[in-house]
């Protein structure tokens, strides 16, 4: 048994003129796993980003960017959310390369993204870029998928300000366990299987962002195209036409109408939903949180957990009171990024008062291409101009009168709704070689481009799962009995 301890509790011990004892100070950590390897002797390269000035940032598009913690939300790096600098400023060691795993330090302690596409970008300060040498690039990835690292870190770091920062050395002296016959009869199996598992959901993540791209440039083009554009500024009539007592939306505003025109001129015509279809999620007055389903939980839907058309994370909730949530309902945020949305299939489901729930058809594939088009570009547009920018703002059900609905080519709208949801059967392998793990990737690729960002984001939270509990047997030096897929 190993422990890590926090360095602040040592010097509690030794040194008199310590007067605080916080309660993360008493953290620790065991590892019953004793075959430990450091993460800085599985880097073939790292580096640290620094800090650059404000005035140095652009407020157009540059095509070069400053990658900080705002861009790795999620597994994948999205430099779109960084910002915007003079290209002069990309050189030295903290250019971001393709294949670079990065580490914040800072806020989000111990997350990690991965940059999947070349960018021209440089590290702001707080991230390390990693690059693991070639037979731990995708085994050592598990520790930070799994929470493991984040923990390690604030264990060893100093907690002494509002929030924790761990030095460059610190993320590299971690120790990374290595399975034992402790974990698996065939240790080097279980490592290639974790190694197996973190591919597989970074290839699950690329199809899911290629396919919102692939949706959103359909629905883009085709009112690009089909769409004509005959745009006059409102007068005071056609304002009053609008029904909306408020002023505090861009209903009347140049942009909104440029995107009202095209949709209301689209050839194949237009509708909106009726408001009896939409309606407001509820918070329950009594709820009990849960990590794990039962057959008396709801799975807990917020803005929180939902980004795109996905489900970010799941957390249950049991109550007592009845949800509004029904089978082939489509939930949206209200607030926060609007037309963040999410399917769902039964209703075993509970949403906030954050949310609105749409169940404008009995048609599965008439809801889901709904839900495609509200969290198109052109679909999150027109609820930012309908929203009510009051202190917090929000999109209520009878905002959604002012957002036309295109009426697709039932040939086009099949193809993007194919893009969201499409299931693909699994050829059943038991992992019990190599050649069988070599096997399983294979079939994965082919299914990833089949199978829709809806049957993606299950079997990614799948595979999340089963990292966790990978990274915790191997830890805690406990047996793996079956090497299983998601």
């Amino acid at each position: 048994m190993i422990t890590i301890t926090s360095p602040r509790l040592v010097n509690i011990k030794v040194n008199k003129q310590s007067k605080t004892l916080t309660a993360k100070d008493n953290d620790i950590l065991e590892l019953s796993n004793s075959s430990l390897v450091s993460l800085n002797s599985l880097c073939e390269d790292e580096a640290v980003g620094s800090q650059i000035e404000v005035s140095s940032y652009c407020v157009f598009n540059t095509g070069s960017k400053l990658i900080n913690i705002s861009c790795m939300k999620g597994l994948l790096v999205d430099e779109n959310y960084g910002e915007s600098i003079p290209p002069q400023l990309v050189y030295g060691p903290t250019v971001v390369q393709k294949g670079d795993f990065l580490v914040s330090r800072n806020a989000s302690l111990g997350k990690m993204s991965y940059v999947d596409e070349e960018i021209h970008a440089i590290l702001n300060g707080g991230i390390s870029k990693l690059r693991f040498r070639k037979y731990a690039q995708n085994y050592v990835p598990a520790f930070f998928i799994s929470g493991y690292v984040t923990k390690y870190l604030e264990v060893i770091t100093s907690k002494g300000g509002t929030q924790q920062n761990a030095k460059r050395g610190d993320l590299l002296e971690v120790k990374i366990p290595i399975p034992t016959k402790c974990n698996h009869e065939k240790p080097k199996l279980l490592y290639k299987y974790v190694s197996m598992l973190v591919q597989m959901l970074l290839d699950k993540e690329r199809a899911v962002r290629d396919k919102n791209r692939a949706i959103d440039s359909a629905i883009c083009l085709e009112i690009d195209k089909r769409g004509e554009l005959h745009h006059k500024h409102p007068s005071i009539k056609d304002v009053k036409k609008l029904g909306n007592k408020r002023l505090d939306t861009n209903l009347s505003n140049y942009k909104f109408k440029l995107l009202y025109d095209k949709i209301a001129s689209y050839e194949n015509g237009y509708y909106f939903i009726d408001e009896e279809n939409i309606g407001p999620g509820t918070t329950p007055d009594y709820r009990i949180y849960f990590d794990e389903p039962s057959e008396y939980n709801f799975l807990w839907i917020t803005p929180s957990n939902i980004s795109k058309r996905r489900l970010d994370y799941k957390t249950y909730i049991f109550t007592n009171e009845t949800t509004r949530v029904l089978p082939n309902s489509v939930i949206i945020s209200a607030v926060r990024h609007l037309g963040y949305s999410y399917y769902v299939q039964d209703s075993n489901v509970y949403c906030n008062q954050n949310t609105l729930i749409i169940n404008n058809s009995k048609d599965r594939a008439e809801q889901l291409f709904l839900l495609c088009y509200l969290s198109s570009p052109i679909g999150i547009e027109l609820q930012y101009a309908a929203q009510i920018t009051g202190l917090v703002p929000i999109v209520y059900k009878t905002d959604f009168r002012h957002i036309p609905i295109p009426k697709f080519e039932a040939d086009l709208k099949q193809s993007i709704v194919e893009l969201y949801y499409n299931e693909a059967k699994r050829d059943l392998i038991e992992i019990k070689t190599y050649d069988d793990i070599d096997t399983v990737m294979a079939n994965e690729k082919s299914r990833n481009s089949k199978l829709g960002i809806y049957q993606l984001n299950q079997e990614i939270v799948r595979i999340e799962a089963l990292i966790k509990h990978g990274v915790e047997c191997i830890i805690g030096n406990k047996k793996i009995e079956k090497l299983d897929l998601p």
